[in-house]
């Protein structure tokens, strides 16, 4: 069984691609990296300005779900992720801290409430 798990670019840094495959799900992406890109996954462009100028938190979270229940079948993804793995784990990555707000932790909720898959961070 594949698990997915979420956590940072720098941490995912220090971790093999052959255990991880690593998928991008933030709006801009490091320079070097060279995983997967799901774009569907990160806020929108309009979302992220509006939060580094004030958006509160619950706001945001708000804001992300609604994008996020637009999208036609999340599993879906998912199951073109776990065929790209190829038995290794999956990585969701943006840039937040691990204990910091971040949408992936919300995405992880977001998972969890429809499929009742638990999405650990790394």
């Amino acid at each position: 069984m594949i698990n997915i798990y979420t956590t940072n670019y720098t941490k995912a840094s220090r971790l093999s691609n052959k255990h991880y495959l690593k998928v991008s799900i933030s709006l801009y992406r490091p320079r070097e990296f060279k995983g997967l890109q799901i774009n569907s996954f990160a806020p929108t462009k309009e979302l992220l300005a509006e939060y580094k100028n004030g958006l509160s938190e619950r706001e945001y979270e708000t804001r992300y779900r609604e994008q996020i229940n637009k999208l036609s079948d999340i599993y879906s993804f998912f199951q073109i992720m776990a065929k790209q793995a190829k038995g290794r784990d999956i990585l969701l990555l943006c840039y937040e801290r691990k204990n910091a707000f971040c949408h992936r932790h919300i995405l992880s909720d977001i998972i969890y409430e429809r499929y009742g898959y638990r999405i650990n961070e790394l």
